[in-house]
């Protein structure tokens, strides 16, 4: 396959010097054997299809902060597929992953070590920190193109390539020149545009956005299906770029789920034992093993409940990226604070600030220097970095969920909030363009436009806590009653025909 792969590029390259010569008879011979190759490829993509049950998925970034392609690394294995699952290793992936034999992690060595740059110099300190910045981008695109290259050709032929997208760049035109070669269908899923994250940091018309937003307009209509996460980005797609993409919205897997009573409370112990916002005066003057801030345990009769006058436990999850300003969240706990000190009945509050993708991200410090700055009564605010296996039980335990994020695109959705919705966690969400496909207002949650909206609907939504008759339990009912399609259902209806050939 490598030796096809090497000719199909040298006759590229002998065809781009053909046509450069005048009268050249033989300038159009390169242009048919391409041409047959690619298309001899195709054709034997539909019985490959139905033959191979091999599969690759590709992310270009950590799969352990990958959640979606982990769930469909974790269905196709469902299905009897053969996974490669390629990309970097870094947080931990999910049990499931690890403990499929179908799946197999291939990992992609990261290239900030990478010397560039030892072609500059040969410090192997040097890194990709030499030289102009456009070159420093150019030559990490090359050499994760050939990095790329050099593992996939070592992977089994794949019938399908699933690829996440961002980071596209160069991962799409990569994959399409070998899915030409190997004949297999290759699928794009969409969830978000890698340039208007980069313009997060550049801007909007610096000249390497400007080259990614081209990047991604052409080779992301190589591919033969696409998936989104929403339909405003679906119709996005297919006006602008004119690329058609079938919606497969995230969906919470089954570990998100409300936790009991005793699930939270072994929780609430372990984080004890570092948190403090956790534990009981008791605890903290060394007694009170068998209690928590929120929950104890009767020693006689080994029944959990809810200690008098917990405080309510509000969830915001984050990678600590710049799509989500937490000083609007910080803002609006102080104004929480001074809505008790002016004589409001609310309970105190417990803010986490946490995820299971990982605990480091380039805003964390920032914001954490922020929280030290801030003294505070009736609100405690901790910032904990949960194992997998605690993320949903704390989803599952918590009153309040708040989410931050703010699409780069406005045309993706909060996974986050989607696996609170699957532990049944009303939602107070900052207002973006296509939110509303998720959070319905008034229904499952609330939408806020700052921190004074949002230091109001907290008032709102505790005012009658711990009662359950106020509008946050409404919330949690109709989240209870509507019957959340989980993630297996969607995908064997979304993704699943795609791969046996039964598209309509």
């Amino acid at each position: 396959m490598a030796g096809v792969l090497v000719l199909l590029v040298a006759v590229g390259f002998a065809c781009s010097y053909c046509v450069t010569r005048p009268g050249s008879s033989w300038a159009v011979l390169p242009v048919i054997v391409v041409g047959c190759v690619l298309l001899i490829a195709r054709r034997s993509r539909a019985s490959r299809a139905r033959t191979n049950r091999s599969v690759c998925v590709l992310v270009l970034g950590d799969v352990g902060r990958s959640p979606r392609m982990q769930y469909h690394c974790i269905s196709l294995s469902k299905h009897g597929y053969r996974v490669s699952f390629v990309g970097y290793l870094g947080t931990k992936p999910h049990s499931d992953v690890l403990a499929s034999e179908k799946i197999k992690i291939v990992p992609i060595s990261d290239l900030k070590g990478l010397t560039a740059i030892c072609l500059f110099n040969f410090s192997p300190l040097s890194a990709l920190a030499v030289g102009p910045r456009v070159l420093q981008y150019v030559t990490k695109v090359v050499l994760q193109s050939l990095q790329l290259l050099c593992i996939l050709l070592k992977i089994d032929t794949p019938a399908h390539v699933l690829l996440q997208n961002p980071p596209g760049l160069p991962s799409i035109a990569v994959t399409w020149l070998l899915c030409a070669v190997w004949g297999s269908s290759f699928i794009i899923d969409w969830h978000n545009y890698g340039y208007t994250i980069m313009s997060l940091t550049h801007g909007e018309k610096h000249p390497i956005v400007r080259i990614a937003k081209w990047y991604e307009r052409c080779f992301g209509r190589c591919s033969d299906y696409n998936l989104c996460v929403t339909n405003a980005m679906k119709e996005d797609l297919h006006r602008n770029w004119d690329i058609k993409a079938t919606t497969l919205y995230d969906k919470p897997p089954m570990i998100f789920k409300e936790a009991s009573l005793e699930s939270k409370h072994s929780l609430f112990l372990k984080m004890a034992k570092d948190f403090p916002p956790f534990k009981t005066r008791a605890q903290r003057e060394g007694d009170g093993a068998d209690r928590t801030a929120f929950t104890e345990l009767d020693p006689v009769t080994g029944t959990v409940t809810y200690a008098v006058g917990r405080p309510a436990l509000l969830l915001s999850s984050t990678s600590w990226t710049e799509d989500e300003d937490f000083s609007v969240l910080l803002k609006a706990l102080e104004e929480y604070e001074g809505f008790i000190k002016d004589g409001a009945t609310l309970p105190s509050l417990v803010c986490v600030i946490t995820g299971m993708l990982s605990g480091k991200g380039p805003q964390k410090q920032y914001y954490k220097n922020l929280i030290e700055g801030m003294h505070f009564k009736h609100v405690q605010i901790c910032t904990p970095w949960l194992e997998a296996e605690d993320y949903p039980v704390l989803l599952g335990s918590a009153d309040l969920g708040v989410c931050l994020h703010k699409s780069s695109s406005g045309l993706d959705l909060p996974m986050k909030v989607v696996d609170m919705f699957g532990c049944c966690l009303p939602v107070c969400a900052i207002r973006f363009q296509c939110l509303h496909e998720l959070v319905k207002q008034g229904e499952n949650g609330l939408i806020f436009q700052d921190s004074q909206e949002l230091a109001e609907q907290l008032k709102m939504l505790l005012a009658d806590f711990p009662g359950v008759q106020g509008m946050l339990g409404t919330f949690r009912r109709t989240l209870r009653d509507c019957g959340l399609q989980r993630w297996d259902e969607s995908w064997e209806q979304t993704v699943l025909p795609l791969l046996t050939g039964d598209v309509q």
